[in-house]
């Protein structure tokens, strides 16, 4: 998969979760109720809900930090699973297949294969319940499978901005490129993937034979009703239909098919008329096939919890990596979308788990880095006045950024808003101790934008647009979210059928930005759509 990709498992930031126990008589006389009696085993099987409810309360996002333990919420779960074990609870039926070897190094499969739960676990389930609070919102507007799936796409692109080619970030996990909300096009398609996931469709990645580099084209299919419908995350674009009514808003993707019989469609994508777009239809036609799929949901320990969850409280967590009962794999599900393919050839796209480690050179300069975005994150301080605190510190971190930022991709948009709007008056303020100065007009900046973002998420278009264009203006000069907020504001002027403005919004890029090319295929796509209405 990528180059130099290292098997053992990597170490990823994260928090997590969970938790939870017969009889005899005399001949002669009748029975006495002992705890056999089915109101007594009730009683049991309460119990042990109560402990997994109260393990999945530790485990939802806005119950845990960035900085937070996970060691507590797991023990609670491994009790659990005890407590299920003593009073023989266990999911009865089908058993959870093995974990083919071709998939997964020995170590990993080792992991997978334990019984106890454990932080990745925790992370896992996490992600999962994230994911599926993000879909559910995300997709409510609308009951077309279709039309859900591409405002997913889009709300991923709006909410993980790229990041500059330089700019240097270590492998991060679902939840923390959430709250970050930056990351490269891979990252894109792994939050997409994973939410797409609690939507119960699948995905993948379609790229050249050979080796996937950094560098490398591809596309993502989005497997729907027997058809793969492809959206470039580099692009943050729907691949469009090209016969389709032409609008600012991709809303008819093509399918893989629909390309692969139309060449013509891909033209208007290539940013420069002297490079054509990539992946090119002969590329795709013997593309590889790989599966987005986290492993972490192939272990064992996941289908019993998955079999287990309260009704109220019902997630995807478990994926059969072979057929389990008369379901499928994951993969043999992908593969009845890709008729040319074995079920051999469809493969396992790299996910955080297996990630590069990275290189010894970065490792400063990107620990640096995420310690000051955990630490805006963790913003507002408090003073602390107690001489003997660890590390004789004099601010301790109130964590509202976090859970305001929670809010928001929660879906919780007013609420977010509010809490923002008293973050933002932090650039203004000073902090308990004077190092968080830098700290305090980050986290200003971000509550800024981040509110921006609500506006445009809860539809609310024309204080979105004077938002964004405030925010552009007063962090014209070296703002952290400057390509993030052009886009939004394009896509406000688009939203409220202002081509032309929309245009010369995207005409403020910069040279060097991670999303000339992007930019370079709209600018080209909205003017076109400018001319034919002038025409």
């Amino acid at each position: 998969m990528f180059r130099g990709e290292n098997r053992s498992v990597a170490v990823s930031t994260g928090v997590l979760l969970a938790m939870l126990l017969f009889c005899g008589c005399k001949k002669s006389a009748p029975p006495t109720p002992t705890a056999t009696t089915p109101s007594a085993n009730r009683a049991v099987a309460t119990e042990v809900e109560d402990q997994l409810k109260s393990a999945l309360y530790q485990l939802q996002p806005e119950n845990l930090g960035i900085d937070s333990r996970i060691d507590d919420a797991v023990s609670v779960l491994n009790n659990w699973w005890s407590a299920v074990k003593s009073a023989k609870l266990e999911p009865t039926g089908l058993t959870p297949p093995a974990i083919p070897e071709a998939l997964l190094p020995a170590n990993v499969r080792e992991l997978l294969d334990k019984e106890l739960y454990d932080n990745q676990d925790g992370q896992h389930i996490r992600s999962s319940y994230f994911a599926k609070q993000i879909g559910d919102h995300v997709g409510s507007p609308t009951d077309k499978e279709l039309d859900r799936v591409i405002k997913a796409f889009e709300w991923v692109c709006r909410n993980i901005t790229l990041l500059a080619e330089d700019e240097v970030t270590p492998p991060l996990g679902f939840y923390e490129l959430l709250v970050f909300g930056r990351g490269r096009p891979f990252d894109r398609a792994m939050v997409f993937g994973e939410i797409l996931r609690q939507l119960r469709l699948d995905s993948v990645v379609l790229y050249p034979s050979g080796a996937l580099e950094a560098d490398s084209p591809w596309l993502m299919g989005v497997l729907l009703d027997g058809k793969v419908y492809l959206f470039d995350p580099r692009l943050g674009l729907p691949i469009p239909n090209g016969d389709a009514p032409k609008t600012g808003r991709i809303t008819q993707p093509a399918t893989l098919e629909e390309i692969l019989a139309h060449p013509e469609w891909l033209t208007p994508l290539a940013a420069r008329s002297d490079q054509p777009f990539e992946p090119s239809v002969e590329q795709l036609q013997s593309a590889q096939v790989g599966v987005l799929t986290p492993v972490m949901g192939w272990s064992a320990r996941m289908w019993r919890l998955e079999q287990l969850l309260p009704g109220d409280q019902l997630c995807v967590l478990y994926d059969p990596p072979a057929k389990l009962g008369d379901a499928p794999s994951v993969f043999e599900r992908v593969a009845t979308s890709f008729p040319g393919k074995t079920l051999e050839q469809i493969e396992r796209f790299v996910d955080p788990l297996l990630r590069t480690e990275m290189d010894a050179r970065d490792r400063t300069e990107v620990m640096r880095a995420l310690q000051m975005a955990q630490s805006s994150l963790l913003a507002p301080f408090a003073a602390n006045n107690d001489d003997k605190a660890p590390g004789g510190r004099r601010a301790v971190p109130t964590q509202r950024q976090l859970k305001t930022r929670t809010l928001q991709l929660q879906g919780r948009y007013a609420d977010a808003i509010a809490q923002y709007v008293s973050i933002r008056q932090l650039g203004v303020t000073p902090p308990p101790d004077a190092t968080l100065a830098l700290v305090y007009a980050r986290a200003a900046e971000d509550a800024f934008y981040w509110s921006c973002l609500c506006k445009v998420d809860s539809n609310q278009l024309e204080s979105a647009t004077q938002l964004l264009s405030d925010y552009l203006k007063r962090y014209r000069r070296g703002g952290r979210w400057l390509v993030g907020a052009r886009q939004a504001l394009a896509d406000c002027h688009l939203a409220r059928n202002q081509t032309a403005e929309a245009i010369e919004t995207l005409k403020m890029s910069l040279p060097d930005d991670p999303a000339r090319a992007s930019t370079a295929v709209q600018i080209k796509w909205l003017s076109g759509l400018s001319a034919e209405k002038t025409e």
